[in-house]
């Protein structure tokens, strides 16, 4: 849980954040590309050991984390809010789908 509250939240919410208000300057391209790679690591320490909650389901959503965080990470390398916004769609999909089946109620 570490992993999700440290990294996982703050770096999606970044990235969700700006697919909504692109960045304004260089600056914070950089900044949100730096998040979106932290939140694909995210993704692969999910994988790692006891955080891996199964060999299914978790690892499937994990790498869908990361996936969706390396597509955001390429797009605000390439400053493109388009794809960015595509990014984190997937990534909303992703963290939602994982919820239904994973977050404490």
């Amino acid at each position: 849980m570490d992993v999700m509250k440290t990294m996982t939240i703050p770096f999606s919410n970044a990235v969700f954040e700006a697919a909504a208000e692109a960045p304004k300057d260089d600056a914070a391209w950089e900044t949100v590309r730096g998040q979106a790679v932290a939140l694909a690591e995210a993704g692969n320490l999910l994988m790692l050991g006891s955080r891996a909650k199964d060999r299914a389901a978790w690892m499937k959503f994990s790498q869908a984390q990361v996936d969706a965080a390396e597509v955001a990470a390429r797009a605000a390398a390439a400053k493109n809010a388009e794809q960015l916004s595509a990014a984190a769609d997937a990534l909303y999909e992703t963290c939602a789908n994982c919820h239904k089946d994973y977050l404490p109620q």
